[in-house]
């Protein structure tokens, strides 16, 4: 149980810090959803939730090594 709620803690702490990256590099926050996107929908895609990370594209595993949602499921 203990390993949950760390787990959980380290993906809000993750998230939270990725939308204050994407809210400083851009100039309004209407601007920084789009950015936003796109980095939640490829880190959805390759959590390995929706089909195996080990049949990804070369250049699709890399990223699923660096996203916090794959260390989730």
């Amino acid at each position: 149980m203990l390993k949950l709620i760390a787990y959980t803690i380290l993906i809000n702490v993750c998230m939270v810090c990725q939308g204050f990256f994407f809210g400083s590099t851009s100039d309004d926050k209407v601007s920084a959803g789009p950015k936003m996107m796109i980095f939640m929908s490829l880190f959805m895609l390759t959590a390995g939730v929706l089909g195996n990370a080990r049949t990804f594209p070369a250049f699709l595993r890399w990223y699923s090594y660096i996203n916090p949602l794959r260390y989730a499921c």
